[in-house]
């Protein structure tokens, strides 16, 4: 069955070249593409040779540094006039094959992929006997662009490991946007990503609350599994303590004022304190699928959100 057209949007830095042309070497090797499916690459600081741009890609420069969620609606806005569907990719990831299809049979919901940030691997996870070469090799997760690169096949076997091992969804009140699939669905409903969170940080959050109080769920799809570095355009690339502090600040106050003080409490600081005082039996009520009762009950009264 061939995939529906998408529009794929990543963003680059002067910061995190060094990322970008092995994100977008994994992302043509292991994506089936279509003609009616479309990369923008966002040049956010005008530092992307245009040498290194592959034919397929659309390259988009930035008059000035742009946040994440400003550069991200441009590839959203870009779904929405086609009509198709979005994925927002950062460039510090490798992709492996059938990424796509896993998260295209997530249907409606907003779908994230698993990464080494949810789940961790170790040489275990070979079969020995189909790829003993490779465990002889002391094929393990690598924690560097430097380690995959020395050994890409590592990452491949682990990710082929875990594909044919894990199945189904997992459904998340938010999931961090790295690598998401964004239906025209949820695009059409929910619209764009909120630009006042700052440079980064929240909007992701944001947008999948919005969607889930929309009726469209958010997420990680257990049979799709990728590499990321994690930070490289932030916290862990070019940002200095101080800058990243003051990104952290921004957000955590705008979500605060926007979602209130348990919301924010549960969501961005994973303390439940004040959610199991509303919910005394906030787990059962989880496991029984009520995430966005939950939501609307830890909201502020009058709350408008949604």
């Amino acid at each position: 069955m061939c995939a529906a057209p998408a529009v794929f949007g990543m963003v680059t830095t002067q910061g995190s070249h060094a990322y970008t042309g092995p994100a977008l070497e994994s992302f043509f090797r292991a994506t089936p593409l279509s003609p009616e499916d479309s990369l923008l690459l966002i040049d956010n600081d005008n530092s992307w040779p245009s040498s290194l741009l592959p034919s397929q890609v659309e390259l988009v420069r930035n008059a000035s540094p742009a946040g994440f969620a400003q550069n991200m609606n441009l590839v959203l806005r870009t779904a929405a006039q086609r009509q198709v569907d979005a994925y927002l990719l950062n460039n510090d990831v490798i992709f492996a094959p059938g990424w796509r299809s896993a998260l295209e049979a997530a249907g409606d919901r907003i779908a994230v992929p698993l990464s080494n940030r949810e789940v961790q691997y170790a040489v275990s996870v070979i079969n020995l006997k189909t790829n003993a070469a490779l465990a002889a090799l002391g094929c393990g997760m690598p924690s560097t662009l430097a380690d995959y690169q020395a050994f890409p096949e590592g990452f491949a076997a682990i990710a082929a490991a875990h594909a044919r091992a894990a199945q189904g969804f997992w459904p998340v009140y938010v999931a961090p946007y790295y690598c998401v699939r964004i239906p025209r669905r949820a695009i059409e409903q929910i619209g764009l990503l909120d630009e006042a969170f700052g440079r980064g940080g929240g909007e992701d959050y944001d947008y999948s609350l919005r969607a889930l109080l929309a009726g469209i769920s958010t997420c990680f799809v257990l049979g799709a599994y990728l590499l990321h570095f994690g930070g490289k355009s932030s916290w862990d690339g070019a940002e200095t303590t101080e800058e990243q502090a003051a990104r952290e600040a921004q957000f955590f106050a705008h979500f605060r004022a926007k979602w209130g003080e348990p919301l924010f409490q549960y969501i961005c600081r994973e303390n439940s304190t004040l959610a199991t005082q509303i919910f005394p039996d906030l787990k059962s009520r989880e496991e029984s699928g009520a995430l966005a009762d939950i939501v609307r009950a830890l909201m502020p009264p009058g709350s408008k959100q949604g």
